[in-house]
């Protein structure tokens, strides 16, 4: 019984001794995985500098200086960037984009300076037009426009508006969930 227990003391120093070579292979490989990825690092942070560059960080709603207005009658809401009223315009007013309505606004424009009026089913399929729009657009396209035609003109703007802020309601109603 003594030599069993001897031989299985010997067995159990052998792999003993084993498992604290490979233990300690492992930790060379670990130490030299490591040095090369320190190394990879520097080289990289010196071949590429400017990821160590500060991000940009954001300023709190506090501070912004909300100087451009919605221009839609009855909204007026403020804001710090005009690429944020766009959004805003797109979002809330179906405006579509700031191209889209510029070039909608100097088509309308050219159509009624020259005496004519959009059928109202071909005026419902444009994007909603902020009234403000038809001067900067006349001014930068130099459109000359008589009073009569520039008043029917924002008369159907201002339907065509209604019109869409209608729509805007009902769909704004269908989706609430239900008993909300």
């Amino acid at each position: 019984m003594l030599s069993k227990n001897a031989v299985a003391l010997d067995r159990l120093q052998e792999e003993s001794l084993a498992r604290d070579a490979c233990l300690t292979e492992i930790m060379e490989i670990e130490k030299q995985y490591h040095d090369r990825m320190d190394d990879f690092q520097q080289k990289f942070e010196e071949r590429y500098p400017h990821n160590n560059r500060v991000k940009h960080k954001r300023r709190p709603n506090a501070e912004l200086e909300r100087s451009v207005m919605c221009p839609f009658p009855g909204c007026g809401r403020p804001y710090g960037k005009e690429t944020a009223l766009n959004l805003h315009l797109k979002r809330k007013h179906n405006g579509g984009s700031k191209t889209d309505r510029e070039d909608t606004t100097r088509g309308l424009l050219q159509f009624y300076s020259e005496g004519k009026r959009m059928p109202h089913d071909q005026l419902l399929k444009l994007k909603n037009i902020p009234p403000c729009l038809i001067g900067e657009i006349q001014e930068k396209h130099g459109i000359l426009i008589s009073d009569a035609s520039l008043r029917a003109l924002e008369q159907d703007i201002t339907k065509l508006n209604s019109h869409h802020e209608e729509l805007i309601q009902v769909e704004m109603m269908q989706q609430k969930p239900k008993g909300a």
